[in-house]
C-alpha cells in the first residue's frame, strides 16, 4: 500500500517552532494521529513539551489521537489558546 500524503497546518508557537505554518507530510498506511505526532516531534524535538496539550483536527473536525488518517487529509495542530 502506498504512503499517505497529508498536509499539516501549524498555528501559533507550533508554527514558530517548525518555521512554517504548512508542511507536506507522508506517513505509512494505517497511521494514526498519534503516529503523525511522533513523526513531527522527531523532526522538531522542541514540540515534545507541547505534545499533550495540542488539539488535533483532521479535515476541520477535532479528532482523538487514535483516529486513522486517510490519504489527502489535512491535519491541523492547534496549541491551547487563552484570551481575555
Amino acid at each position: 500500500m502506498a504512503q499517505l500524503n497529508l498536509e499539516l497546518l501549524l498555528f501559533a508557537d507550533v508554527a514558530q517552532i517548525c518555521g512554517t505554518d504548512r508542511l507536506p507530510l507522508t506517513c505509512p498506511p494505517d497511521s494514526t494521529v498519534e503516529h503523525l505526532l511522533g513523526l513531527v516531534i522527531d523532526a522538531h524535538p522542541d514540540l515534545a513539551a507541547r505534545r499533550a496539550s495540542l488539539a488535533v483536527a483532521v479535515n476541520e473536525r477535532y479528532v482523538d489521537r487514535d483516529h486513522r488518517l486517510q490519504d489527502g487529509d489535512t491535519v491541523a495542530l492547534i496549541p491551547p489558546v487563552s484570551g481575555g
